[in-house]
């Protein structure tokens, strides 16, 4: 930009301090501007920070919103300690990530030593019950790991494979192990025959099945988690039977013992006026694969 002509009938001298203050008052006017430009960045990016730091907050309480559950697990008036016990291969982790996850693999590796799991059941209005589920390796080489654990169970799945005739004679070996490692106490147990859904490879008959579970005093259900046939009843049951026994005092809390423990909104219980009857047998449901 060419500056103004200089005044009429100046001197030499004039001019020149007249053109100075001219390149003078330029450049503070572009050392204004740039410190208007300054600020205004300055300005710009702190509230560009505020508004990633809302939406961050914003983001993190509808995760909050979105998962309840997780939040409210905490709240539950009762915890049982359960065991999955049967041979390798008879679908024990299947079932577990069945109904813990919701999910079934064709392809599962074998459990090495023992596996945890945990999920919680509305057993009636005003009481949850959080349960600690133990996947048990079937291997022999792992039995002195997983015998450790018996003693802390309230209640076990004995699980056979439907398709294996071995895995249902050694049911009882199962049963007699561990009845027999937690004396004076005993656990509640339900026989479970897995991969119904296998009918034409099937080794053991209903019949057959049910008439073992008559001479052990439990019940006996037929599931498989490829199909989710059955698989959140089993589990439902033998909560159910070990929460009636606690009604009626047959199962307590007890020091030093991680059977069953008490939360911090416990409900004191009652013998019920009519106490539910308890079937060895209960009906299938269809496997709709």
């Amino acid at each position: 930009m060419m500056p103004p002509p200089p005044p009429p009938a100046v001197s030499m001298v004039t001019a020149a301090g007249w053109f100075m203050g001219w390149r003078l008052q330029r450049s503070g006017a572009k050392v204004n501007q740039s410190h208007d430009r300054t600020a205004s960045s300055s300005s710009s990016s702190a509230e560009l920070r505020f508004v990633c730091i809302i939406l961050l907050l914003f983001i993190l309480l509808l995760l909050l919103c979105l998962r309840p559950s997780h939040a409210m697990d905490t709240l539950w008036q009762y915890q049982f300690r359960i065991i999955l016990l049967g041979d390798s291969t008879v679908g024990k982790s299947s079932l577990l990530k069945r109904f813990t996850d919701g999910i079934y693999s064709d392809v599962a590796d074998p459990t090495v030593g023992v596996d945890f799991y945990a999920r919680s059941l509305d057993i009636e209005s005003g009481v949850k019950i959080k349960l600690q589920l133990w996947d048990t390796a079937g291997q022999e080489r792992f039995r002195s790991i997983t015998t450790s654990y018996y003693r802390n169970s309230v209640g076990g799945l004995l699980v056979f494979d439907l398709t294996n005739r071995k895995t249902f004679d050694h049911v009882k070996e199962w049963h007699k192990e561990v009845s027999e490692h937690i004396l004076p106490h005993h656990m509640v147990y339900i026989l479970i025959g897995h991969k119904s859904d296998l009918q034409k490879d099937r080794k053991v008959s209903r019949d057959e099945a049910e008439q073992l579970a008559a001479e052990l005093g439990i019940r006996y259900i037929e599931t498989s988690a490829k199909c989710n046939s059955n698989v959140d009843r089993a589990f439902e049951l033998l909560t159910r039977d070990i929460y009636e026994l606690m009604k009626m005092g047959e199962i307590v809390t007890r020091d030093g013992w991680d059977g069953v423990k008490s939360g911090l909104t416990a409900k004191v219980l009652y013998p019920g006026d009519e106490e539910e009857e308890l079937t060895t047998a209960s009906a299938e449901k269809g496997c709709h694969c």
